[in-house]
């Protein structure tokens, strides 16, 4: 993992929890009693990239929404996405030892999980970053 991948992660983690408020935030997996909802700031893609004069990193990071609502509704775990969402998307995180970086949502889904009652949320972010 590179220094800005995991400067980006540190900031991302930050970030959603300030966002989400009381729901509880999980740096890379929740321990398997956590109550619901909950979100886990998990896997990582770098893609490398070089020019002649720069190098950099494109990172991407998901985050796992988790739900488990009495009933059908989706409502708490796409207001939780929601608030993901507003906090992320064309906002500037600062990287520790990067400055900021502008970071932005490039994927969102939500569904239920082949359990029948367990909802799940993802949202993908992007940053473009030149450490």
């Amino acid at each position: 993992m590179s220094n800005a991948s995991w400067a980006l992660q540190v900031a991302t983690v930050n970030a959603v929890r300030t966002a989400v408020g009381a729901v509880k935030v999980f740096d890379g997996q929740a321990p398997a009693d956590t109550a619901f909802p909950y979100v886990v700031v998990g896997e990582r893609t770098i893609a490398p990239w070089d020019s002649l004069a720069k190098a950099g990193e494109d990172i991407d990071l998901t985050i796992h929404v988790w739900d488990r609502p009495s009933g059908s509704s989706a409502q708490e775990c796409e207001r939780v996405l929601g608030l993901i969402r507003g906090a992320l998307n064309r906002k500037r995180l600062t990287l520790d030892g990067i400055g900021p970086r502008a970071v932005r949502v490039v994927f969102e889904h939500s569904f239920t999980e082949p359990d029948g009652k367990t909802r799940h949320g993802l949202i993908r972010i992007r940053a473009f970053v030149r450490p």
